[in-house]
């Protein structure tokens, strides 16, 4: 299928690890122009140099802390200035971490919603009038399915994760009529570095191995297996291109049928 969106602009936060690093690698190898943001010098450099080597695409990185709106806003202006507009923003930027209610500390929760929900907010808020401008753009948010389920040592993540998924539809209902599409994606467990480490703590609080609770994990997925990154960035490819041009709004799961209740 070909998606037709060669020439297009992206920009990817949290680009250098995990999802947003193949979120990258597949507009890229779509012909897309990508600018990749994440806090790591050496991560950046070194996703940037891999994802070049196997699309021979443009793709440039930027470092800055997303939890700070003056570095969201060098990033944006980055990228306008440099790929000469922004036609597609993919927030997938992420806070490492994880507890219970008494673990986690205040300072916890802030960076949290700085770095996942405040981030996109900003983001969103400097790419939009760019995109109004054109009549045309796509605003793909990375929350999970934290925002509709319970997670005992995770539980700074439901409520950010909630958060955005509940912007992403206030988002989408204003600008549609600009052309600008809005949508979530819901990863569930997402074999990842980050689920890994979220694992470590869960079985540091549970008196567990990380063995048991990765078995414990599977047992709560049908399909039987963690989510793959690339299948998140195929969805994310699609939802950029003209084919998704009706789907505004929408929170999609991808979740290997983890999720127990029914949504309409």
């Amino acid at each position: 299928m070909d998606l037709n969106i060669s020439g297009k602009r992206a920009v990817i936060t949290g680009g250098s690890k995990g999802i947003g690093r193949e979120i990258a690698l597949t507009l890229s190898k779509e012909g897309v122009d990508v600018l990749i943001c994440a806090r790591g010098q050496e991560d950046l450099d070194n996703t940037v140099s891999y994802i070049r080597s196997q699309t021979n695409g443009k793709v440039i990185g930027i470092t800055g802390d997303l939890k700070i709106k003056s570095e969201c806003d060098k990033i944006m202006d980055f990228a306008i200035e440099n790929l000469g507009g922004v036609d597609i923003l993919v927030c997938s930027a992420n806070q490492p971490g994880g507890g219970t209610f008494f673990s986690l500390e205040e300072k916890d929760w802030a960076d949290h919603m700085d770095v996942k929900f405040m981030s996109s907010f900003h983001c969103a808020r400097k790419a939009i009038p760019d995109m109004q401008s054109r009549k045309w753009g796509r605003v793909i948010l990375i929350a999970g399915m934290g925002s509709r389920a319970y997670r005992p040592f995770a539980m700074d993540n439901g409520p950010v994760c909630a958060a955005l998924a509940n912007f992403g539809k206030q988002l989408a209902n204003q600008v549609v009529s600009d052309g600008i599409c809005v949508n979530v994606i819901l990863p569930g467990i997402t074999n990842t570095p980050r689920r890994v480490e979220r694992m470590k703590t869960t079985a540091k609080l549970e008196n567990k191995s990380v063995e048991e609770v990765e078995v414990q994990e599977l047992q709560g997925i049908p399909m039987g297996r963690f989510i793959r990154s690339d299948e998140i960035a195929d969805l994310t490819a699609f939802l950029s291109s003209d084919r998704a041009a009706s789907i505004v709004g929408q929170n999609i799961a991808i979740d290997g049928g983890a999720s127990e209740a029914v949504f309409y």
